[in-house]
């Protein structure tokens, strides 16, 4: 079985045509589907979900032992072309990679996944009544302060201020001897916060920029290393760099954090050479890295590690 989803150039963005060949001998009894994504979970009828739901097209067309469903933008809003999908029907365990087609467009950006909402619009006032017209407050006379006194409070306001300063001077020394970030560094966020973020930023499709600040904050941030391999992860079909750092997620001779991504060197060879063929100038160092690291434990007796080899 094998399943692709373009877009529908009758219907415009936000629906999509899904076309799913089965294979031989197989019959289509239930029509529903699943679409499940690394790190994002199952796709639901309002985004990303921890929990399965199985959607239904609006329109099913049969030839053969192909299948043709139309969809909305409860499916088509939140696919992204380049990324990584998983498609399985209803009533089958066989789960397939969903190959994404170029020029699948989303909603307009009013849509329910882009963020945004609607201005509020005031209420009409009924016709023939006249506008409300607010009561003013009472005015009070402002005691006036003395001269005097304002001159008095001008030594007090500046010895605040140097206490101020002094207090974080010394805070910041203490910082950096014991070797903590200075006052520049962002906000800590927890893994459930950053993993939200970066969900978000990819179900309403944020622009590039965007998704590289939010993998800056992330890198180096303990527990938040799913979060920046999300972001890293979407952007690597149009960046070679992202590409390259995609890669480093699954290369076992790659000792920064990696969350709970499992090393794979046979997906990391073939990443790096993704990453090459997009003109990555490190990529090739990455491979000599990766087959040494083969060579070593190939020679331990490891057998992940001499199929690598045998397969160069």
């Amino acid at each position: 079985m094998n399943a692709s989803i373009r877009q529908d150039p009758a219907k415009g963005p936000g629906y999509g045509i899904l076309r799913v060949t089965l294979d031989a001998g197989v019959s289509l009894v239930d029509p529903r589907f699943l679409v499940q994504a690394t790190g994002l979970g199952f796709l639901g009828s309002d985004g990303w979900t921890d929990s399965e739901y199985r959607h239904e097209a609006e329109v099913i067309e049969q030839s053969g032992g192909a299948f043709t469903l139309r969809v909305g933008p409860s499916v088509v809003d939140c696919l992204v072309s380049g990324r990584t999908y998983f498609f399985r029907l209803a009533e089958s365990a066989q789960r397939v990679q969903l190959i994404v087609e170029p020029g699948l467009l989303p909603s307009p950006r009013e849509s329910r996944l882009s963020g945004d909402s609607p201005t509020p619009r005031p209420p009409e006032a009924s016709k023939g009544a006249a506008p409300e017209t607010p009561t003013p407050q009472a005015l009070r006379p402002e005691t006036p302060v003395p001269e005097a006194v304002r001159k008095s409070r001008l030594p007090l306001f500046i010895a605040l201020a140097v206490l101020i300063l002094c207090i974080a001077g010394a805070a910041w020394w203490f910082q950096r001897d014991a070797g903590a970030p200075g006052f520049g560094a962002g906000p800590e966020i927890s893994p459930a916060q950053a993993l939200q973020e970066a969900r978000s930023l990819i179900q309403r499709h944020a622009p590039d920029e965007d998704l590289h600040a939010a993998i800056d904050r992330f890198s180096g941030q303990k527990g938040a290393e799913d979060a920046a391999f999300l972001l890293i992860e979407d952007l690597a079909p149009r960046d070679a760099a992202m590409r390259l750092r995609y890669a480093a997620y699954f290369d076992p001779a790659e000792h920064a954090l990696s969350g709970s991504i499992q090393k794979d060197p046979e997906a990391a060879r073939r990443e790096y050479r993704r990453a090459q063929e997009a003109g990555a100038s490190e990529a090739a160092k990455a491979l000599e890295r990766l087959k040494g690291w083969a060579e070593r434990e190939a020679a331990k007796g490891d057998a992940q590690a001499r199929f690598l080899l045998d397969n160069w």
